[in-house]
């Protein structure tokens, strides 16, 4: 006989309270992702309430050791890979509003730095969230 195992793709709590801190943010959308729930504002992937539990956040790669020093962060990996520029929170280190919103507004601070996510036409493009324009061609066009 088999078992069956619950299985919650992501925290529904922890995604309400991400969706209140960015309700006043223009651009966001939602996009289920790796069976967590990605937020993306202007097409760039920003904060995930993520499959594992707890918040993924997107940080200035140059700041996350620090983080990492001398915060509750950890540096996701993914596959056995760092993935450079992201931050993960349990969900005990982000259990209050005071916790949680310093995160987002960090993530929120350091994404709309970035370029927007474009398209080789230069359109900016909705289905390719997490693509950076990473030549000075591209960059021109945006």
């Amino acid at each position: 006989m088999r078992q069956l195992i619950a299985f919650m793709a992501y925290d529904h709590e922890l995604a309400e309270r991400i969706r209140e801190a960015l309700a006043s943010v223009a651009g966001v959308t939602e996009r289920k992702m790796f069976g967590g729930l990605a937020f993306l504002i202007q097409g760039r992937m920003t904060v995930v309430a993520s499959s594992k539990g707890g918040l993924m956040i997107c940080a200035n790669p140059a700041t996350t050791g620090d983080l990492v020093a001398t915060t509750p962060a950890k540096l996701v990996h993914m596959r056995g890979r760092q993935m450079r520029g992201w931050l993960q929170l349990d969900a005990g280190d982000i259990r209050y509003g005071h916790e949680l919103t310093p995160w987002i507004d960090h993530a929120i601070n350091y994404s709309s730095n970035l370029y927007a996510p474009t398209t080789l036409s230069g359109h900016t493009s909705p289905r390719n969230a997490t693509h950076s324009t990473s030549t000075p061609a591209a960059r021109e066009r945006s």
